[in-house]
């Protein structure tokens, strides 16, 4: 699990770095992939319960 620590008080902070941050463009890039996910569950009929 990712709990707050001394060493990392927020572990699901993206860019992982906390010096760092997302380009322009660089989040979109980052999130597309879920977007993508979720349009073929939702438009396409995928049964994402059909694995199990």
């Amino acid at each position: 699990m990712r709990l707050p620590t001394a060493y990392n008080p927020n572990p699901l902070r993206k860019p992982d770095n906390n010096k760092e941050v997302f380009a322009d463009g660089e989040f979109g890039d980052f999130i597309q992939p879920i977007f993508d996910t979720l349009d073929l569950y939702h438009n396409q009929g995928v049964d994402r319960m059909a694995r199990r």
